[in-house]
């Protein structure tokens, strides 16, 4: 191989590599779900069952804020997979690890369906959801 060659592949490659590394962080999932890694985990990975304690915020499709747990301070703990919360939530930290952001674009049918919720989520809205991975257990 020339250095030519050499030099060409290893610019090739460094202009590739960011695109498929930001690629592979975007999923979309069962329900219409769609996730991005803003910032990966590391410790044990939530999977169903497992508990979790997760803080975020939910914005309306305009940018409003419906809720938003860092601001009140809290956390919010579930076991994964127990229907106590969305299903875009639930579905949205499978795979998660502690210390992990994660945005997620959640479609009506998978949170509080098409009627919308109250007058705070208007009818027919996408949801979009900043989550982070505090704690991950077996179970709570």
């Amino acid at each position: 191989m020339t250095i030519a060659r050499a030099i060409l592949l290893t610019i090739a490659l460094a202009l590739a590599l960011p695109a498929c590394t930001d690629r592979s962080l975007q999923v979309e999932m069962h329900g219409g779900i769609q996730t991005k890694d803003i910032k990966q985990g590391v410790g044990l990975t939530a999977k169903k069952g497992s508990g979790v304690s997760v803080r975020y915020r939910v914005k309306g499709e305009d940018g409003h804020v419906i809720i938003d747990t860092y601001k009140q301070g809290k956390t919010h703990k579930f076991n994964v997979g127990d229907d106590t919360v969305i299903v875009g939530l639930d579905l949205a930290v499978i795979g998660m690890k502690p210390g992990g952001i994660r945005h997620v674009s959640i479609p009506p049918y998978s949170h509080y369906g098409l009627p919308g919720h109250s007058d705070v989520i208007g009818e027919g809205e996408t949801i979009t959801m900043e989550i982070e991975m505090v704690s991950v257990r077996t179970s709570w």
